[in-house]
């Protein structure tokens, strides 16, 4: 059976974010490279629903990372 669910990127700035979005947004097919041996290595997917993107709360002396979350399937 093909994969589906959700995966989720952390972004140090939100310059990264729009970048993953502007991915996911152009329906394009992506393929994970995550290093051999990784159970993700080599999926290749496509978002089947809205990407979100958020902002983690601060921490005091640490700037907010951002989370963009894909709903995905397999290829």
């Amino acid at each position: 059976a093909k994969l589906a669910g959700s995966i989720t990127y952390l972004c140090d700035t939100l310059a990264q974010a729009l970048a993953i979005d502007a991915v996911y947004t152009a329906t394009a097919t992506v393929t994970l490279t995550t290093g051999a041996g990784h159970a993700l290595n080599g999926l290749t997917h496509v978002a089947i629903d809205q990407i979100r993107i958020d902002a983690e709360r601060a921490t005091p002396g640490r700037p907010s990372k951002w989370t963009v979350q894909a709903e995905i399937r397999e290829v």
